[in-house]
């Protein structure tokens, strides 16, 4: 029973702190949703141009990768063109070297793509990066205009 009632007394000392808080802020209930609301659809805006990009991101890589390219990034790549042919085999070793020289050249032009790749979707990241810190910082020039005219009034009615 005792444990009971502190148990009560603590969560009554928790709720009446964290009221002090809400009523320190000096906002309403329906400001603190209000804004609550606001933040959560700037959040679902930023998400989407997030995705679009992404799905951009993707289609673009997609559009620079031929099939030839594409397949050298396959994670099954076959191992056989690491076993040497047989020296008596002129016909395979000629083959062999025409199909491993194909592949380096295949491969390093599909590198070079996946790098240019990499590199526009680095900057279009930093560029979504820097639009959403431009955003929080016109978000908070508005916030302390609004907390300026607030103390203005204030002042003004003492």
């Amino acid at each position: 029973m005792t444990h009971d009632i502190q148990e009560q007394i603590a969560t009554t000392r928790a709720a009446l702190h964290e009221m002090e808080i809400c009523s320190s802020s000096g906002k309403t209930l329906a400001e603190e949703e209000e804004e609550l609301r606001q933040l959560q659809q700037q959040l679902a805006v930023r998400s989407a141009e997030m995705d679009a990009a992404m799905k951009e991101s993707r289609t673009k890589l997609k559009e620079l990768l031929d099939p030839i390219a594409a397949a050298s990034f396959n994670d099954n790549d076959d191992m056989e063109s690491n076993q040497e042919p047989s020296i008596f085999d002129s016909t395979a070793l000629v083959n062999e070297l025409i199909a491993r020289a194909e592949k380096t050249t295949s491969y390093n032009s599909a590198h070079i793509l996946y790098k240019k790749w990499t590199a526009d979707r680095s900057r279009k990241m930093a560029e979504l990066a820097s639009y959403r810190d431009h955003q929080a910082a016109l978000n908070a020039q508005q916030s302390m205009q609004t907390f300026q005219q607030t103390l203005a009034e204030f002042r003004r009615q003492r």
